[in-house]
């Protein structure tokens, strides 16, 4: 049985309404998933990421400021503190840094770093090697019976007539500006672990280590 014409017509408006209806609802769907997970073309060109300007390359002033901030930082090795290279990495940096995109870049700021006047190379977090900003050198002085002898020496790089770069250990407390020694004696045993930062809070003195070696032997 045919329809009257006026009958098809309005299916087809209904029809027609509800198709808009359903890419006006997708459509939505498609610019809220896009500016949530960029995907999309809609939602991936009006999200903040799409024009973010690329990373640009640390400076030795910023490399300062960083171990300024956080006072005791390592320079490649994972540990408790912050990573200089994989600060200016972006992310983690799986095996050496010598072979990451940025290498040359690590290599430039790590050297400026150790020539810096107001950066302590050493050894100080779990024998690798760190750096620590003149701030905190008061404090590192006053606890310093809590570390080993090897891990307060500095580590100092010379150049060779020949070009190449020779490192030696500089003994505590020869390094130590008189300065830093003064304040020093300001500060509490507490005051200085906690200026140090919270991954002194597995620190011993090597007496009790040594106590803990002599009650083991006991046993």
């Amino acid at each position: 049985m045919d329809l009257p014409r006026h009958r098809l017509r309005y299916r087809r408006e209904s029809s027609r309404k509800g198709l808009i209806g359903e890419v006006a609802e997708r459509s939505k769907a498609l610019d809220w998933n896009s500016s949530n997970i960029l995907t999309g073309i809609r939602g991936f060109e009006s999200h903040p990421l799409r024009h973010r300007k690329p990373l640009t390359p640390m400076t030795a002033d910023e490399a300062i400021a960083f171990v300024r901030k956080h006072g005791v930082v390592l320079s490649a090795a994972k540990g408790p503190v912050p990573n200089v290279s994989e600060a200016m990495a972006g992310g983690p940096v799986k095996g050496s840094w010598w072979s990451h995109p940025k290498g040359r870049e690590i290599f430039r700021v790590l050297r400026s770093l150790s020539d810096s006047p107001d950066i302590l190379v050493c050894r100080l977090v779990d024998g690798k090697i760190t750096f620590v900003h003149r701030r905190l050198w008061p404090a590192l002085v006053r606890v310093a019976h809590s570390f080993e002898p090897r891990q307060i020496a500095q580590v100092r790089e010379e150049h060779t007539a020949s070009g190449q770069h020779v490192a030696h250990d500089v003994a505590f407390p020869e390094w130590v500006p008189p300065e830093a020694k003064s304040l020093a004696r300001e500060l509490s045993e507490r005051e200085a672990l906690e200026a140090l930062g919270e991954w002194t809070e597995r620190v011993k003195a090597p007496g009790d280590r040594g106590n803990e070696r002599s009650r083991g032997n006991k046993k």
